[in-house]
This record gives structure tokens, C-alpha cells and sequence, in this order.
């Protein structure tokens, strides 16, 4: 116990001790209330100490929310000595299921009774009493520690408090989409919701506006969500969030152990549950998709359950839809020229798009001769005659609309004819240069006949030159065989 013990001297010079107690002594209220939902007395009761040398004026009692402070909020009711007690503004929601006692001069005790306990009564209270001195100057008020009352419904089986569920529906809305960018089209906003009740599958049809298109999906157990890439998603997650109410969390799961994306700022709009001593929240995420949200889920959970298995719900893994996209050629063996040494050239094509896509191969100079129609192409036959652009075509179809991407590669299959034929001249060339040289050294032409020898070596350069066209013009495409080609020249020269 605390006490301050005050010495006044009186006229007389007798001394008069006061004693003054303590704050939590003066001024308290019933703690720690549990009450039950329905028609039950209920009494909170606040109690104070009325000193000889004061007056007690009024007691006021205060409610609040959980979330908020009592310096916030006003008087639920207000008691007066000698006067009715009353309810003003802040308790009239308390009006025809409470009583309040009448208190007087001397009362220690102002109560207030629940004839019939609501769930928006599970609040914290509180009481604050004013004084004065004989001589009608305030005195320092007075308040008690809050308390709070829980309330509770009972069912048969238990008695139920107010926590945090699993959310009970995750519903989508496409508020944007790129097919109608595309084909002009005008449809109805449709809502697809998933609920927690197995086979609960809503479809709703709304206003009809310009900009939105929905696949319409089937009820089934499992529900598909399927997307274009780039469409504007708005989801919807609604469900039981406690008392005081919580906050409802969004997450994009991903496949693979890819780290989650945790959206926590949407709001969550809420409202009272009838008879639940509970709240329910709404609150909406809007997203946009793109390709590699393939096979992602949006997942719904109040933020106290977050550690908690099973408290979330989420919908099915997306089905992405997406255009055609790098395309690509791969060539075995990779060279930038090819002959008869390589017994095939392997083409492969690839590329990325949902739908997979399917592919046909083509030469530049003649499109309309489809090679194959599927991603490979084989070059069986090494030869000039299959040189050329090889063009890979990659088509997915998407709405009815078929997205195209090419690519293409240069293959050069060099002629072997032309490979021989150059050795060829090259050899006769070094023969016909060691001879010359061999002439020119080892014999010494006589001067009559310099002229002769002359023109008799021209003469026989030029036959030879028609032998190799001959030559030239004999030889096979792939196979080349020649005879070995010799010289002899006798020259007398004359001094």
C-alpha cells in the first residue's frame, strides 16, 4: 500500500493528519469480464473513494476499440449524484440493452449492466471520476487501469473465440486484355471464383465494357485459371480475419523452390460478421501476367496465420498463353562451308511460345516445297546443289489468331570439280616454270634461229592450254580422274 501523509497545522496549533491513496486505490474496475453472446447480466462496475474533505461530482465511463487509445475516444455514459444516469452520443449503440444505476452523494459504486451482450462489447473499458473540495475547486480527477470484456459464442459442440480463419474464396476478374487490343472485339466482364467448399464455382456476368475478355472456364473440382500474357488480372480474396480484425496477405508462388512474391500493401476492407464476434475482410490484388507466370499461383492468408499449414487458400497454377518467341537454328556439324567429306548437315529449330509452337522448313528459292514439318531438317546429300538459305518458320495459334517468326541460315557446299580442276592448273603452271627456267640455262639458241624457237613455245603453251579445256570439260562432277600430263620440247638454237 501507498499513502502520502500531509501535515496542516490548525488554528489551535492541533495538528491534523490527511492521508491522500494512491491512484490505483482511489478509482478501479472489475477486471478480466468473460461474457457470453445473447440475453446475459453483465455488470461492470466502477468503484471509488469519496475522502471527508471532497465531493465526488461525476463518473464517467469510456469504451474503445483494441486498436485505439482512451485519449481518443469520448464517454459511453456519464453518472451524477443525484441525477438519472444517462447514455450519451458514443453509447447509443448500448441503447435498450443496458441499465445504469443511479448514484448519490455517498455512492462508492456506478454500474453499467448488459442485459444482452453483443460482439461489438468486446471492447476495453474504462472509468474517470471528478472531486472537488468543499469549496467547490477541482481536484485532481481520478481513473481507474482499463479492463476488457471478451466476448464469446457458444455452439453445441464448444465455445468459439474470435480468430483468424482460412480465407473461404479467392476470385478473378481480367480488367485488361491484349486479345481485344488485337482483334476490336467487346465482351462481358466475367468473375471466376474459388471458394473453399469443394466444387463452389461461380461464374457471373457483368456490364458489358470495350477493353475485357475472359476465357469462360468449365465447373470441374480443379479450377484453371488461363491468361494472355499482358492481361491485367484483379483478384479478390475474402474470408473470416478475427476479432480485432486482421489484415489479409497476397503471395505469387512459384514452381521449382523460386522465392514467393509477397504483396502486403492492398487494402483490406472490412466489415462485421452478425452474431460471430468476428470480422470479415475483403481485399483486392491487381497484377499484371506475363510469360513466366506459367504454372504461378496467387495465394490469399491473414497475416497472423502466415506459420500456420493450411491457412491460406490459392488458386490453381496459371495457364500463360504467349506468342512465338527466339527462334532459333542449330547446325551439326557448325561450318561455314561444307563438302563431300561431311556425310549429312543436321538442322534444328527452337523456340519459345504456349502453345508450343510447330514448325515447317523451306528454302529461300522455293517456299512453296515444304522440307519438313517438324523442327528438324536433314541434308543428306552434300552437294553444291542443296547450297542455299534454309528458312525455319515457327508458328503458334492463340485465339484463332497465328503468331509467325522465322529465322533462317546460309549453308555453302563448296563443287568438288572446281577443288581438282584448280590443282590441276596450279601443277602445270610449276611445270611450265621449271622447263623455262631449265631452257633458259642449259642451252644457247643460235641467233638465225631465236625467232623459231620463239614462236614454236608459244605454239605449244597455247596447245596445251586447249588440252586442259578439253581437260575441263571431261572431267565428272564427283569423281575426277585425269592422265598425268607431260612435256617435251627440242629447240636448236643457232648463234
Amino acid at each position: 500500500m501507498i499513502s502520502i501523509t500531509v501535515v496542516v497545522p490548525a488554528k489551535n496549533s492541533a495538528v491534523n493528519n490527511i492521508t491522500f491513496r494512491s491512484h490505483a486505490e482511489k478509482v478501479s474496475i472489475d477486471q478480466n469480464i468473460t461474457g457470453l453472446i445473447g440475453n446475459n447480466d453483465i455488470p461492470l462496475t466502477c468503484s471509488f473513494i469519496i475522502e471527508a474533505w471532497e465531493n465526488m461530482t461525476r463518473v464517467e465511463l469510456f469504451a474503445k476499440n483494441k486498436t485505439d487509445e482512451f485519449i481518443d475516444v469520448k464517454p459511453i455514459a456519464i453518472f451524477k449524484p443525484n441525477e438519472p444516469a444517462k447514455l450519451i452520443s458514443a453509447g447509443s449503440y448500448l441503447s435498450g440493452r443496458v441499465t445504469l444505476t443511479n448514484i448519490t452523494s455517498t455512492s462508492t459504486n456506478a454500474t453499467l449492466t448488459f442485459h444482452v451482450l453483443k460482439c461489438e462489447d468486446e471492447k476495453d473499458y474504462m472509468c474517470k471520476c471528478y472531486y472537488t473540495d468543499m469549496e467547490g475547486a477541482s481536484l485532481p480527477t481520478e481513473k481507474s487501469p482499463p479492463t476488457r470484456i471478451s466476448v464469446q459464442k457458444v455452439t453445441i459442440e464448444t465455445s468459439i473465440s474470435a480468430t483468424a480463419a482460412r480465407p473461404g474464396r479467392i476470385s478473378s476478374i481480367i480488367v485488361s486484355s491484349t486479345k481485344t487490343e488485337i482483334q476490336g472485339l467487346k465482351s462481358s466482364i466475367c468473375n471466376t471464383s474459388l471458394s473453399t467448399k469443394k466444387n463452389d464455382i461461380l461464374t457471373i456476368p457483368t456490364s458489358p465494357i470495350d477493353t475485357v475478355t475472359i476465357t469462360h472456364l468449365q465447373s470441374t473440382e480443379n479450377l484453371q485459371f488461363v491468361f494472355r500474357e499482358d492481361d491485367t488480372i484483379m483478384f479478390t480474396c475474402s474470408g473470416n480475419i478475427g476479432n480485432p480484425p486482421g489484415k489479409l496477405i497476397w503471395q505469387k508462388t512459384f514452381p521449382q523452390e523460386k522465392k514467393p512474391i509477397t504483396y502486403s500493401n492492398e487494402t483490406t476492407y472490412i466489415e462485421e460478421i452478425p452474431g460471430k464476434c468476428s470480422f470479415k475482410g475483403t481485399s483486392h490484388l491487381t497484377v499484371k501476367i506475363y510469360a513466366e507466370d506459367i504454372k504461378a499461383k496467387i495465394r490469399c492468408f491473414e497475416e497472423s496465420q502466415v506459420n500456420v499449414p493450411g491457412m491460406y487458400i490459392e488458386t490453381e497454377p496459371f495457364d500463360v498463353h504467349f506468342h512465338v518467341r527466339h527462334t532459333t537454328i542449330h547446325m551439326q556439324p557448325k561450318q561455314e562451308r561444307y563438302d563431300k567429306k561431311i556425310n549429312k548437315i543436321t538442322l534444328t529449330c527452337s523456340g519459345s511460345g504456349n502453345p508450343e509452337p510447330t514448325y515447317i522448313w523451306f528454302k529461300e528459292d522455293n517456299k512453296r516445297n515444304i522440307l519438313s514439318r517438324t523442327n528438324l531438317y536433314v541434308i543428306e546429300d552434300v552437294v553444291q546443289n542443296n547450297s542455299g538459305v534454309y528458312i525455319c518458320e515457327a508458328n503458334n495459334l492463340i485465339d484463332d489468331i497465328n503468331y509467325r517468326q522465322t529465322n533462317s541460315v546460309n549453308i555453302y557446299i563448296e563443287h568438288a570439280t572446281i577443288i581438282v580442276i584448280s590443282g590441276i592448273c596450279a601443277v602445270v603452271i610449276i611445270i611450265l616454270t621449271c622447263c623455262a627456267v631449265k631452257k633458259g640455262y642449259c642451252s644457247r639458241p643460235n641467233r638465225h634461229e631465236s625467232d623459231n624457237a620463239i614462236y614454236d613455245e608459244v605454239k605449244q603453251q597455247a596447245n596445251l592450254e586447249y588440252k586442259l579445256t578439253n581437260l575441263h570439260t571431261l572431267v565428272p562432277t564427283e569423281n575426277v580422274v585425269y592422265d598425268d600430263v607431260s612435256m617435251e620440247s627440242s629447240m636448236n638454237y643457232r648463234y
